[in-house]
């Protein structure tokens, strides 16, 4: 099944924002080969970050010609960051450029987030570490069991 936005969302942005939608359900391939070819003006994915690196975020989903760029948003002195980012021989000039890309990504707003989805664990008592890390992943090798 297709993605698609909470009621809570719907009902939120048309309060605030005089927005009425309309949803389609279709399956996870027609579904994301939609968002290949002609993405709608506003769709629904998930992305969890693979490692808690700037470009998992940035470049992959924000970068010209990326795969995973369905808004197909291009911006040449977003991509020059990226890149002096991507290419620093030490963590200041790295940072310096993610924070630049950050800025543009500010500034030219080329996604709006408007819904963050919400996701339960359930864990015994005296397990110890069963919490989700920066990236809302359990780390399994981490748990152990109180004394």
């Amino acid at each position: 099944m297709g993605k698609r936005l909470s009621t809570r969302s719907s009902t939120s942005l048309r309060d605030n924002l005089g927005i009425d939608l309309s949803f389609r359900e279709v399956d996870g391939t027609t579904y994301n080969d939609q968002l290949r070819q002609d993405s709608p003006a506003m769709w629904e994915m998930g992305w969890s970050a693979d490692y808690p690196g700037a470009n998992d975020f940035l470049g992959l989903l924000l970068g010209s010609g990326q795969p995973l760029n369905f808004g197909k948003w291009s911006y040449a002195p977003f991509d020059t960051a990226m890149s002096g980012a991507l290419s620093a021989n030490d963590a200041a000039t790295m940072q310096a450029g993610f924070d630049e890309a950050e800025g543009i990504v500010r500034d030219q707003a080329p996604v709006i987030p408007v819904d963050y989805g919400v996701a339960y664990s359930l864990a015994a008592n005296g397990l110890l570490g069963a919490i989700p890390n920066s990236q809302g992943i359990v780390r399994y090798a981490g748990l152990a069991w109180a004394a």
